[in-house]
């Protein structure tokens, strides 16, 4: 029985895949790691402003951006899911024992 074409360009896929597979792949390199007491000391910011009435809950407000303030808003007023999380917090020791329990008696 002869070869044929579509047979011979399987097996040579096959023994093409089967060599890549046995292929190593080069290594990164080592990075050299950074000890602490060689890292340069920080300048301070010639535009940094201080803003001592801003509360870190509302950092957005140091943009003074109307539209950034507006989705932020949006975004706390619609996003309820911290809050029904914190709501069934209490709950969860009771639903984990009765787990437990479950899970022991079978």
């Amino acid at each position: 029985m002869a070869a044929t074409p579509l047979s011979i360009h399987s097996l040579a896929l096959a023994a093409v895949l089967a060599l890549a597979g046995c292929a190593s792949t080069p290594q990164p390199p080592n990075p050299e790691f950074v000890r602490n007491d060689t890292l340069p000391a920080l300048a301070t910011s010639a535009s940094a402003q201080v803003h001592a009435d801003l509360a870190i809950e509302r950092w957005w407000l140091a943009f003074g951006d109307a539209h950034l303030d507006a989705l932020i808003d949006s975004a706390l007023k619609l996003n309820t899911d911290l809050e029904a999380a914190l709501a069934r917090a209490p709950s969860m020791p009771a639903w984990a024992s009765r787990t437990r329990a479950s899970a022991a008696s079978r």
